[in-house]
């Protein structure tokens, strides 16, 4: 599962501002207006309202959808203060919630918003409904409930399962000997900070984002989760291990963080049913 947080938030941004290839009908939309506030989104019900009876071309509706949904969904992310929203692909969207696979993939549900452990919206689709059917689809109305629905599930069952993600995907880099693509590796790390987010105290979490930070050679943050992880369990043997080598390290000599990776990777690499 890979966030596609900065890339709709791009594209929320090129909703109003793109001078190269600008939205369709964008010399309408008053840019000042949208600051991504919930009140801003009045702004764009009245500009859904006026456009949906002009003529365009497919491709400029899409790009429309695409920008325009995207905008809401950040408007959702921004003000929502219980949850952790995150934007998906459709794929890792069915992989979430598999019921999502009957609405089939368009440019509604290309994209979805999504908060753990498997409340998914399809901020695009309301945009293509409006569009369709009017202002009973109204997008401020959407943003309203999809706030008022976001409460915080059990935090354990929020925090395994972002981590049951994130785990995943770190022992199929391993698979394939990319352990140390620094892209793979922080595409990862987001899963397991959201999944602390949820749970603070999260085992699981805590460990695997340590070692993460530590192929990232960041040390004095694993260092910090070491800790944490130690005071939370201060007999295991593994968490005084990883411990010992982040305080007897020497980050100017190579063979020994060569050696503390390798470690890692070991570690990993020996934990039956890990994959």
């Amino acid at each position: 599962m890979i966030f596609q947080d900065d890339r709709l938030c791009g594209f929320s941004g090129l909703f109003f501002q793109d001078s190269e290839q600008p939205t369709f009908r964008q010399e309408w939309i008053t840019a000042e207006m949208l600051d991504y506030s919930l009140e801003s989104l009045r702004q764009v019900d009245d500009f859904l309202l006026r456009v949906r009876h002009e003529q365009a071309s497919q491709d400029e509706w899409a790009r429309m959808i695409l920008r325009c949904g995207a905008y809401v969904g950040e408007v959702i992310r921004r003000n929502c203060r219980t949850v952790d929203y995150h934007w998906l692909g459709y794929d890792d969207a069915v992989k979430v919630n598999s019921s999502i696979a009957e609405f089939g993939k368009s440019i509604g549900t290309i994209f979805a918003l999504y908060y753990a452990p498997e409340t998914v919206c399809f901020p695009l689709g309301r945009i293509e409904k409006f569009l369709q059917l009017g202002s009973e689809n109204s997008v401020f109305d959407f943003a309203e409930v999809m706030l008022s629905r976001a409460i915080a599930v059990p935090s354990p069952n929020a925090a395994e399962s972002l981590y049951q993600h994130a785990q995943q995907q770190w022992a199929e880099a391993i698979d394939l000997s990319l352990y140390d693509d620094e892209e793979i590796i922080l595409g990862t790390t987001p899963l397991l900070e959201s999944a602390l987010n949820s749970d603070p105290n999260h085992v699981p979490s805590l460990t695997l984002l340590s070692e993460l930070l530590i192929m990232l050679k960041a040390y004095e943050e694993a260092k910090d989760l070491v800790y944490k992880l130690r005071a939370i369990e201060p007999e295991n043997e593994i968490h005084s291990t990883k411990q010992q080598l982040l305080e007897g390290l020497d980050r100017s000599d190579f063979e020994q963080r060569f050696r503390l990776e390798c470690w890692v990777l070991e570690k990993w690499r020996t934990i039956d049913n890990w994959s």
